[in-house]
């Protein structure tokens, strides 16, 4: 079940709704072709593009109304005593020395420096307090972290 921030739910929907719009689009485009061409099946290449990207679209509008359907909307939690999904955290990777800021963010996410929480290393960071590590595989690479400040 992915659960979802009430803002991310509702920029996953501005996201399908633009989907919708391209799709209309790319039935014009497949209408224009057809007319634009004796050939409709065979060495048409505008059509032929169209016509994939309608399916591409279709697919995707099917998959993001997938996650829609099934998104429960959480809350922030109130307290910042653990990671958990909406909060921010500053991270130290104990590799590096580096530190970083991300935001744990919902099952999708659209913005810069957002984690999903089912992302591996947004997954490493949820329920961890401040100075504990977050040790785990990311990508191909055991990485570990060690949690800096949560808001």
């Amino acid at each position: 079940m992915p659960y979802f921030l009430e803002d991310d739910l509702k920029i996953l929907e501005s996201y399908i709704e633009e989907t919708v719009v391209k799709l209309q689009e790319t039935g014009a485009e497949l209408r224009n072709a057809v007319t634009q061409s004796s050939e409709t099946w065979h060495d048409n290449f505008p059509f032929e593009n169209a016509q994939q990207q309608a399916r591409l679209l279709e697919q995707r509008l099917q998959d993001l109304e997938h996650i829609r359907r099934n998104a429960t909307i959480i809350a922030i939690p109130q307290t910042n005593a653990a990671v958990a999904i909406g909060h921010t955290v500053t991270a130290r990777d104990s590799e590096t020395g580096e530190e970083k800021t991300f935001r744990i963010g919902s099952h999708v996410t659209f913005t810069e420096n957002t984690l999903s929480y089912a992302s591996p290393l947004g997954a490493l960071f949820l329920d961890k307090t401040v100075g504990q590590h977050a040790k785990g595989i990311v990508g191909t690479k055991e990485r570990e972290f060690e949690i800096l400040e949560i808001a």
